[in-house]
């Protein structure tokens, strides 16, 4: 297990579980996408302590961020270097990806959960879709409402959470079975179980293509 793996593992273990069921050819670059989300969340729960500094970590990503997107080498970091070949490797648009830094970075300015879930949850679904090539307006819907569940529902907002969830199976006739990974954060986010019991309902809702 890489240091890329075992970082989102250990932080963000309901969607590292949700990315086991892709194809295994395409996993290291849903990790990367993840792993990048967590550090994130990282550096905005340093906010608190030490905002100056924050600021500063959240600028250094942002200009990774740049470099990968403007075929320039980033900085020799793990994450960096392994999002740069999930880009290259999978043709990867930016938005996805500016959209999570900003609503991290408009959390840890004051945000509330409601106004950045989209770009905090499903900023790392839509990279996903991407990399799962599901490309469709009705499965990156879906994604979006399950992402914004993901968020809430870690933010200890249940009601608003569940809300999402019910939309995003709303669409489930109309979603691409290859988005399934990416979908079953809906299940992440419907309810806290442990880690023996998310992993039972994630393997039963993926044997029948449901979410």
């Amino acid at each position: 297990m890489d240091i890329v793996e075992s970082q989102v593992r250990e932080s963000d273990f309901g969607r590292y579980l949700c990315a086991q069921f892709a194809p295994p050819a395409v996993r290291p670059a849903l990790l990367a996408v993840l792993a990048l989300a967590v550090e994130l969340a990282s550096v905005r729960d340093r906010t608190v302590r030490e905002p100056a500094m924050s600021a500063i970590r959240f600028a250094w990503w942002r200009d990774g961020l740049d470099a990968i997107f403007t075929g320039k080498a980033p900085p020799p970091e793990p994450i960096l270097l392994a999002l740069q070949r999930a880009v290259g490797l999978h043709g990867l648009s930016r938005a996805p990806f500016d959209d999570l830094l900003e609503g991290v970075q408009r959390e840890a300015e004051g945000a509330s959960p409601g106004e950045v879930a989209v770009a905090i949850g499903a900023g790392p679904l839509r990279a996903w879709l991407e990399i799962l090539n599901v490309r469709d307006a009705d499965s990156i819907a879906a994604a979006q409402q399950a992402g914004a569940a993901w968020a809430l529902a870690v933010r200890g907002e249940e009601a608003h959470a569940r809300q999402h969830v019910a939309h995003a199976r709303s669409l489930r006739a109309k979603v691409d079975g290859r988005a399934l990974p990416a979908m079953l954060t809906a299940t992440v986010a419907e309810k806290e179980r442990g880690r023996v019991g998310l992993q039972l309902a994630l393997l039963r809702r993926a044997l029948f293509g449901r979410y």
